[in-house]
């Protein structure tokens, strides 16, 4: 019994574990410029500006809630960089928890735990928990308004989502999620008024903008086609590589050869009149973007991103060629509300994609047993550690700089 009720802390202990490693090492990734040129100054000026910061216009792109939060830690004496690093690795820690509530909605207690330690090591978890970034207590939000919009409790449902929207704008997807499951359980009036709060939150600042994000980042929120979509397909086809025999086993083979041929088409006329290149709003890209520099390209695009197409588009065909269990249809509903969010997003990093898209893979597989399935999630954890020590170690240990 004691080795059951210790698997909800491990993920949060394992994370506070490497932090404690890598922290002093101050790894030189995109989080740590980021915290310099944005999170930090910000969360400052919000300081300085307490009981009353002004949330018009301030040098960040997302929703202030993470900001002011941690601004009323400075303001309560918690000034050194160290100590708000450290604050910010305990709200990760928290997250996880959350992640592993979310994961054992439907799978084994140790299932979860396992899952939601493979999520947390991941380059871009670990990453935002190492330095000042809000990404992971959005994340943990989201993890926690799904565990309770799976548990039918609404109104807690709805103040997660609330702290989601409002620490990143990104995660308004999660209103219309919790309204389709609502509507699905019977729980109808009550529980969609409840979604009125996140809503009005983030139409508050809205109308404070004048748009979705900050006057200052206003470049951001313009549409970027579907090359969001694209990438969002290819990074999933690498992450998926392990779990494909385990996604085939179940699935009706003429059925997944038809979504094969018209996913993978459809992505490659669109890329070949709309190339991944660096003329796109943000040419800066993650693991996949940096490999793709010694690759080549076809039709303007890196070869790693067409060979993540081909992969991304067969785990798709897979995932919806088998008879979908209501678990799986609320996976497949939750990863295609996310992806319609996030293609409103110029901003093309992995980081936005890769952690979600880990939640994607383990949810859909989760409820399964079997040597296939244990051997690709064994397969594909090893692969996430090799990648996390890659960044953090060979890249942002200055060994080599991609």
């Amino acid at each position: 019994m004691t080795r059951i009720r210790l698997h909800p802390l491990w993920p949060a202990l394992l994370l506070l574990a490497a932090g404690a490693l890598l922290l002093p090492r101050e790894p030189l990734i995109i989080e740590a410029h980021d915290e310099r040129l944005y999170h930090l100054p910000v969360i400052r000026e919000f300081a300085s500006e307490l009981p009353r910061p002004d949330i018009r216009d301030y040098s960040a792109a997302m929703a202030p809630l993470y900001h002011v939060s941690m601004a009323v830690a400075v303001r309560a004496g918690l000034e050194n960089i160290a100590a708000l690093r450290l604050l910010s690795l305990a709200i990760s820690a928290l997250s996880l928890s959350a992640l592993w509530w979310y994961f054992s909605g439907f799978a084994t207690r140790s299932r979860a735990a396992m899952f939601a330690m493979a999520i947390g090591l991941s380059p871009y978890f670990l990453g935002p928990a190492l330095y000042l970034s809000s990404d992971n207590l959005a994340f943990g939000a989201m993890a926690a308004a799904l565990a309770l919009a799976n548990q039918g409790r609404a109104g807690l449902s709805a103040a997660a989502t609330t702290v989601a929207v409002l620490t990143r704008q990104l995660y308004v997807w999660l209103i219309p999620l919790c309204a389709y499951a609502a509507w699905r359980d019977g729980r109808r009036a009550r529980a969609l008024a409840w979604l009125l709060l996140p809503a009005a939150a983030l139409g508050g600042l809205v109308w404070i903008w004048g748009g979705p994000v900050p006057p200052s980042f206003a470049m951001h929120q313009e549409p970027v086609g579907l090359l969001p979509a694209m990438v969002i397909i290819g990074t999933l086809g690498v992450w998926a590589i392990p779990l494909l025999p385990s996604l085939a086993k179940e699935a009706d083979g003429r059925r997944a050869a038809v979504l094969f041929a018209l996913i993978a088409s459809a992505a490659a006329v669109y890329l070949f009149f709309v190339p991944l290149d660096d003329m796109h709003p943000a040419p800066w890209g993650g693991g996949l973007r940096a490999l793709g520099r010694y690759t080549g390209t076809l039709a303007g695009t890196p070869l790693t991103f067409w060979a993540g197409l081909i992969m991304g588009a067969l785990a798709l065909a897979l995932m919806l060629a088998r008879t979908l269990t209501p678990h799986h249809r609320t996976v497949l509903v939750t990863a295609g509300l996310w992806m319609l969010a996030q293609n409103s997003n110029a901003a093309m990093h992995e980081r936005y994609y890769q952690p979600f898209l880990l939640l994607v893979l383990f949810s859909f597989v989760a409820p399964w047993r079997g040597g296939r399935t244990t051997a690709g999630i064994a397969v594909l954890i090893v692969m996430i550690l090799l990648t996390s020590a890659v960044r953090f170690f060979v890249h942002g240990g200055g060994l080599y700089r991609f």
